[in-house]
């Protein structure tokens, strides 16, 4: 007996809900920089370097057909190091720079979502015939 089980982990679906997974933590980053924007000594967040580049390779290897490796949420978000722009109260954000970067999150985010979704109605009607 066939399992259905690689028709939702194919390397697309893996791929999109990495990219969500990602634009998730990465606003949980920006909403608390863009709360602690007035904050003395606050530092500003974001994904951590060694996260992004898991993400990655882990999207690389999807796309040539290997298995990707697991990402790790402890690991994804982390004090930015090359925030610039430093306040005398010590504070490293920038309002403008994060809703910037609120902005594009939320695309990517709003983009993948719409591509996953658009995969799993394809499922859907392959399963059932019906568009509806």
């Amino acid at each position: 007996m066939n399992s259905i089980a690689p028709l939702f982990n194919d390397s697309t679906l893996q791929s999109l809900k990495m990219s969500l997974n990602a634009a998730s933590f990465r606003q949980q980053a920006i909403a608390s920089n863009i709360a602690n924007v007035n904050t003395p000594g606050y530092k500003r967040l974001d994904i951590s370097a060694q996260f992004q580049a898991s993400l990655q390779d882990s999207l690389k290897r999807l796309d040539q057909g290997e298995e990707a490796r697991p990402l790790y949420p402890q690991q994804m978000i982390q004090k930015d190091l090359n925030a610039l722009g430093e306040k005398t109260d010590g504070n490293n954000v920038n309002l403008d720079s994060e809703l910037l970067e609120m902005t594009k999150n939320q695309t990517l985010f709003e983009f993948s979502s719409h591509l996953a979704a658009k995969r799993y109605n394809g499922l859907k009607v392959a399963i059932t015939g019906r568009s509806s």
